[in-house]
């Protein structure tokens, strides 16, 4: 199979990631555990040769200004772009610290938007939702994201699933994720996300004995997507 060269370069790193996280302080809401949510994403976006920028407690608004800056300063950070965002979600949408909605579809089409040289889209969701159900239809809410090439989504939590994390260690999704990728970095980003989702789903969470949490995956990409230097 294809694979696509994502392989840092001289002084040049593999791509950009970028983090944000929500926490959401003084409401009834409060998430204080995505703090070490970005703690763990930088540190592993770090090991794995990209530039990291993380944006905390921004307003909906906040964050696609954020995003539409980062991605103009691309042009020479590399081949692979990376967003993942710690904070609530609903149907379809990320919740910014103002608690308004900001839809996924929009925050990935400033990602993939053609002002930017880079070629490969890589996003990453985190969202917690405390308890509260979330739905998501795949067909209606991100078919249309098939026009972007190379676009990867990952969520922490599938339809009727909620995702869950522990005050000062951080969500179970984020700590799989960082710990799993960083020692599989030969094998194919599918291939750690299904192992990722294996060892989330197979958490036993206290005080539940009904459910599981159950990551989901959504994919337009084309090769085999690695990290190792080959």
């Amino acid at each position: 199979m294809d694979r696509y060269d994502v392989s840092p370069a001289g002084d040049k790193k593999r791509g950009l990631a970028i983090i944000m996280t929500n926490d959401f302080h003084g409401t009834l809401s409060d998430l204080p555990f995505v703090w070490e949510d970005g703690i763990m994403l930088w540190k592993m976006f770090e090991l794995l040769d990209f530039n990291v920028i993380w944006h905390a407690n921004h307003s909906a608004r906040e964050m696609v200004n954020s995003l539409k800056e980062d991605v103009k300063s691309t042009n020479d950070v590399g081949k692979l772009l990376a967003c993942c965002v710690s904070s609530h979600g609903q149907q379809s949408v990320v919740l910014g610290q103002d608690k308004a909605a900001l839809w996924i579809k929009r925050m990935v089409d400033t990602l993939a938007s053609e002002d930017t040289e880079i070629s490969r889209k890589l996003m990453a969701f985190q969202e917690d939702t405390s308890g509260r159900k979330i739905k998501f239809d795949v067909t209606q809410d991100f078919s249309r994201i098939a026009k972007h090439a190379d676009v990867l989504l990952g969520f922490a939590a599938y339809q009727g699933t909620v995702s869950v994390g522990i005050y000062k260690k951080g969500s179970y999704y984020i700590n799989e994720l960082t710990k799993y990728l960083p020692a599989h970095t030969t094998e194919d980003i599918h291939v750690v996300l299904a192992a990722v989702c294996k060892r989330v789903q197979s958490i036993v969470f206290d005080g539940c004995t009904t459910e599981a949490q159950l990551p989901m995956v959504f994919s337009t990409l084309t090769k085999m997507l690695t990290f190792s230097k080959y």
